[in-house]
Parts: C-alpha cells; sequence; structure tokens
C-alpha cells in the first residue's frame, strides 16, 4: 500500500479547526436522560428537566473536511470494494471498527494509535497527547 499517496491524499482534504471555547449543553430529567432537545424527547410534558450548560476549552485539531470515503476505509483495512463506491461515505460501521480505522491508519503512517479499549470494551482510552500530521 502507498501510505505516501495517502497521506498526501489526508493532507489535502484536512481542514484546521481552530482552538476556542465551546458551549455544552447536556438536558437531564428525574426519569431518563434526554436528547439534544427536552421538548423532542419528551412532548408536552415539561416534567422536572433541567439544561446544564459549561464550557470546554478546545485545542485546535484537524478534520477531514468529507466523509471517510469507502475506497480510503477499505484500503486501510486491507478489506475489498468496489472501484465504483470508491468516493462514497463508508457507512454500517459501528464506533469499535471506526477506532480500529483510526489506529491502523496512524500505525500505517508511522504514528502511534490514540485509541484504546478494554477486552470488553467497556472503557475507551484516548490519548489527548497523539498528535495526527
Amino acid at each position: 500500500m502507498n501510505y505516501e499517496k495517502i497521506r498526501s491524499y489526508l493532507q489535502k482534504k484536512m481542514i484546521l479547526i481552530p482552538k476556542g471555547t465551546e458551549i455544552m449543553r447536556d438536558y437531564r430529567d428525574d426519569e431518563k436522560w434526554i436528547s439534544f432537545n427536552s421538548r423532542m424527547s419528551n412532548p408536552g410534558r415539561r416534567g422536572s428537566a433541567q439544561e446544564v450548560a459549561w464550557t470546554a476549552d478546545l485545542d485546535a485539531f484537524y478534520l477531514l473536511e468529507t466523509p471517510v470515503a469507502e475506497g480510503l476505509y477499505a484500503t486501510v483495512l486491507g478489506l475489498p470494494f468496489l472501484e465504483t463506491n470508491r468516493e462514497n461515505p463508508v457507512t454500517n460501521v459501528s464506533w469499535y471498527d471506526s477506532i480500529q480505522f483510526c489506529n491502523k491508519l496512524s500505525i500505517e503512517m508511522g504514528f502511534e494509535p490514540c485509541y484504546s479499549f478494554s477486552e470488553n470494551r467497556e472503557n475507551i482510552t484516548w490519548n489527548k497527547g497523539q498528535e495526527w500530521l
């Protein structure tokens, strides 16, 4: 596999998200966890829903400007794919599949894996110290 070609592709497709502060919100109810919008989760019921808000400082990071394409995903993981679908977004991928993809790509590009998870997959750890590109 030509990882220099993949590296070049990724460098062209990644965009810098600048550091900043984000307002985070969570809606909580005595009965259940609520989605991003308490009215949608509990229609017609006010209940004891409370909005909890806080700020989070974010470091700058790079993000792929498009969803991961089938061609890139299959190439990195050594999976077959239809050439006609190479630019289609990857679908039906679990969170754990995504972690394996990211770790494999990191290893093949000469970086340490950023994610790890326990054997029972209950605990996922992100190594914030790992730099990419």
